[in-house]
């Protein structure tokens, strides 16, 4: 450690006014210097497959910025949690999950409260008294019933579980149509992020332009050509999120 020695008075280097150099005065001159940076060694490791099949930073920034619920019965989920689906890879990610839009459902709702109300009114001793001209037995009545309830509530599922289960879905690494026909069968058509050739929305009408849903095709150059999306909400959203997708794929490349 260097050290710098000053004398009090005199010219001898080792005594300074007959006193020894022990009275010499020590000034330390680390004491006074500003701590010295350690280097930091930063390792950035690029793998091109670990970006590809990873969000774009602008797309992981829409699902951050976008608030959605995660509530299961939602037409439009982002990152969904605890939802998986069939051939899912296992770092695979979903990032949305999409249904027709709420307002599709209206018809068959209606349809079902006319069903359980018009029992009420057709199913009544008076009014089969009044059509045919004869009484039936109270039991009749309730056997009609209850065969019509069940029917209705067997038409109101189906009908439920084709809107749930008819879903597209964008992962890390492709895009997927999911069509429901009932509970025996059903129909998948994927495409891989790379081979997206191009995404197009179409939206027509008051209503779908007051509630914002309608349609998102996915031209692809793989076996089926399109893809679609059909009465989706915030269609304009989701096609710019998978074209980020896309010029992801297209720069990690």
């Amino acid at each position: 450690m260097p050290e710098l020695y000053f004398k009090k008075g005199g010219n001898h280097p080792n005594q300074v006014d007959g006193a020894d150099t022990s009275n010499l005065l020590k000034v330390d001159t680390e004491r006074n210097k500003a701590p010295r940076a350690e280097p930091v060694e930063i390792y950035i490791d690029q793998k091109s497959e670990e970006v590809a099949k990873s969000p774009p930073q602008k797309a992981r920034s829409l699902v951050l910025e976008q608030k959605t619920s995660q509530n299961p019965l939602s037409a439009l989920l982002v990152s969904p949690k605890d939802i998986s689906f069939e051939n899912q890879d296992k770092k695979e990610e979903i990032l949305l999950l999409l249904r027709r839009h709420p307002i599709s459902n209206l018809t068959w709702v209606i349809l079902t409260i006319i069903f359980f109300v018009l029992p009420t009114f057709v199913l009544h001793p008076n009014f089969f008294q009044a059509l045919f001209g004869v009484t039936f037995p109270q039991r009749f009545f309730t056997a009609i019933s209850l065969l019509w309830y069940l029917f209705t509530f067997a038409f109101a599922f189906e009908k439920f579980l084709v809107w749930y289960f008819n879903v597209g879905i964008v992962t890390n690494e492709r895009v997927l149509d999911i069509d429901f026909y009932g509970l025996l069968h059903k129909h998948i058509t994927d495409a891989s992020i790379a081979k997206i050739q191009d995404v197009s929305v179409k939206q027509g009408g008051v209503l779908a332009a007051f509630l914002n849903y309608g349609d998102v095709f996915v031209q692809t150059a793989a076996e089926v050509s399109s893809i679609e999306f059909l009465g989706v909400p915030r269609p304009a959203w989701v096609a710019d999120f998978i074209g980020d997708l896309v010029e992801a794929q297209e720069e990690a490349h």
